[in-house]
C-alpha cells in the first residue's frame, strides 16, 4: 500500500514536470513564430510602422518583412497630418524602402539635431532650416546635392548653400498670415480693415459684443509673437535707412533691440493692450488654435499655409479667406516668410546612398508638388513652376509674390537663438510679466550673452 502510494506520487511528479516543460517550448515557439527574432515587442513596432506607412498605399497588411531595401529615417518637426502626401509619394516612388519619420517638436528641433548628429545617432534625411544647413555643411555633416538644385532658383539655392556647394534640396515656402472665418465675418456684419488701427478696432467689436474671441493663435511657441512683430517691424523700422542695416549690425554687435525696435514695437502692442492677442493663448499649441477656430469659436487664426489642409479636413464647409497682418505706415503690408525649410542627407547615416536617391528625387517637379500638396497656399522654388494656390489665398497673393522676406536671416548664426529668445521675451509682455520697455532692455542682455556663448 505503501509502495503504490509512493508510485502514484512519483507519476503525479512527472506528469507536471513534463507539462510544463512541454508548456515552455511552446512559449519558445510561439515567440519564434510571432516575429521570426524571437522579438514580439519588437514585431509589434515594426509591423504598426509598416502597416501605418502602406495603408496610404492601399496595401494593408504589409509590414518591414515585406520591403527588401530596408528603414529609411526622416526627422522632422511636422506631425502626422502634414505629411500625408509627402508620405503617399514615397511610398509610391520608393516602394522598396520603409519610410519611418521621426517628430521632434520645433522648439527643441534644432538642439536635438546637434546631439543626435555628434553621436552619428541622427536620421539619415533631416528637415532644415537655412541656418542648420550652414552650420551642418561647415561641420561636414551633410552630403552635397549641388547638382540635384540646379533648376531651382538662386535664392532658394543661396539659402541652402555653403562655400561653392548646396546641401539641401529647398522645399516650398513658408510664412503666416491671418485666416478668417468668412461666414462669421457675414453673420457679425463685419467690414474688411483699411488699416491695423482699423483691424484693432475690428477685433474690439468682436470681443465686446460677438460670442467667441477675435483672434486664437498657438502663443505656446513665442515665434508666432515674434513673426506678428516682425511683420509690423518689416512694414515698419526695417523699411527704414538705418533699420535696413539691422541684421547686419545686430550680427557685429552694433544693433539694440531697446534703442531701435522699442518704439516701433509699440504698435505691435496694440494688440495686447486691445486683447486681440490675450493671455490665455499662452497655454494654446497650433493644435488647440485651430480646433477652436474650426468649431466657429474665433473669427481670425494665426497660422500658415502647411495649417491649411488640417483646418479644411475639421470644417471642411466653412468659407475661409485670407490677410496679411496689417500695415502700420499705410503701405502695403508685409508678410514674414520665404524659403527656410529644406531637405538634407546625413553624411553619416546608416542609408546614405539611399537618402540621397530620395532628397534628389524631392527635388523633381513630383517631388516638389508632393511638398506643395501638404503646404497648398505656398510656392515652390523650381524655375518656372507654379502650382497655384486654393482661392483661399487670393487675397494675400499679391503681397506673398511680392512681399514677402525673412528679417531674421540676416541676424548671423546666432538668428535662431534671438528669434527665439525675441518671442519668449514677447510672451514676458502677453503675461503682464514685463512691460514692453523692460522686456527690450532684457533682450539686448540676452542677445549679447548668446554672442559671446554664455547663453
Amino acid at each position: 500500500m505503501r509502495r503504490s502510494k509512493l508510485s502514484y506520487i512519483l507519476v503525479c511528479i512527472l506528469t507536471l514536470l513534463l507539462v510544463f516543460s512541454g508548456g515552455l517550448c511552446g512559449c519558445g515557439e510561439a515567440d519564434i513564430n510571432q516575429d521570426g527574432s524571437g522579438s514580439d515587442e519588437m514585431s509589434k513596432t515594426i509591423s504598426s510602422t509598416g502597416k501605418e506607412d502602406s495603408a496610404e498605399n492601399g496595401q494593408v497588411g504589409s509590414t518591414l518583412t515585406d520591403k527588401s531595401g530596408g528603414v529609411i529615417r526622416i526627422a522632422c518637426w511636422q506631425k502626422e497630418p502634414y505629411l500625408i502626401n509627402l508620405k503617399a509619394y514615397l511610398a509610391e516612388t520608393f516602394p522598396e524602402y520603409t519610410i519611418q519619420f521621426e517628430y521632434i517638436q520645433r522648439d527643441n528641433y534644432e538642439s536635438v539635431i546637434d546631439s543626435q548628429l555628434s553621436y552619428n545617432g541622427a536620421a539619415d534625411i533631416i528637415f532644415v532650416t537655412q541656418k542648420m544647413t550652414s552650420k551642418y555643411a561647415r561641420a561636414g555633416y551633410l552630403v552635397p546635392v549641388t547638382e540635384a538644385c540646379y533648376p531651382f532658383t538662386g535664392e532658394a539655392r543661396y539659402g541652402f548653400a555653403y562655400r561653392d556647394n548646396v546641401y539641401a534640396v529647398p522645399s516650398v515656402s513658408i510664412y503666416e498670415c491671418f485666416y478668417y472665418n468668412k461666414d462669421l465675418y457675414e453673420e457679425y456684419g463685419l467690414s474688411m480693415p483699411t488699416s491695423y488701427d482699423s483691424f484693432l478696432s475690428i477685433c474690439d467689436d468682436i470681443n465686446r459684443s460677438k460670442p467667441g474671441r477675435a483672434i486664437t493663435s498657438g502663443l505656446k511657441d513665442g515665434e508666432r509673437l515674434s513673426n506678428c512683430a516682425l511683420a509690423l517691424l518689416a512694414d515698419g523700422y526695417f523699411n527704414t535707412p538705418k533699420g535696413q542695416s539691422f541684421g547686419l549690425r545686430l550680427r557685429n554687435g552694433n544693433a539694440s533691440f531697446y534703442e531701435e525696435l522699442y518704439p516701433y514695437l509699440l504698435e505691435w502692442e496694440k494688440m495686447i493692450d486691445h486683447n486681440a492677442l490675450s493671455s490665455d493663448l499662452y497655454l494654446f499649441d497650433m493644435d488647440a488654435a485651430i480646433h477652436e477656430f474650426a468649431e466657429g469659436k474665433s473669427v481670425f487664426l494665426v497660422a500658415g499655409p502647411e495649417d491649411y489642409n488640417y483646418i479644411k479636413s475639421l470644417c471642411p464647409n466653412m468659407n475661409i479667406g485670407t490677410m496679411p497682418y496689417g500695415s502700420t505706415s499705410g503701405n502695403i503690408p508685409v508678410i514674414v516668410g520665404g524659403c527656410d525649410t529644406g531637405i538634407a542627407v546625413n553624411k553619416y547615416g546608416e542609408h546614405t546612398e539611399e537618402a540621397l536617391n530620395i532628397v534628389k528625387a524631392l527635388a523633381s517637379y513630383d517631388g516638389q508638388k508632393a511638398l506643395w500638396r501638404d503646404s497648398p497656399g505656398s510656392k515652390t522654388y523650381l524655375t518656372d513652376v507654379d502650382f497655384g494656390m486654393p482661392k483661399e489665398f487670393d487675397e494675400i497673393k499679391d503681397v506673398l509674390d511680392n512681399f514677402m522676406f525673412f528679417p531674421y536671416n540676416d541676424w548671423g548664426d546666432n538668428s535662431r537663438e534671438v528669434k527665439v529668445a525675441f518671442g519668449e521675451e514677447l510672451q514676458h509682455v502677453l503675461l503682464k510679466k514685463e512691460n514692453l520697455e523692460e522686456a527690450m532692455k532684457k533682450l539686448d542682455v540676452k542677445v549679447q550673452a548668446i554672442a559671446s556663448g554664455r547663453e
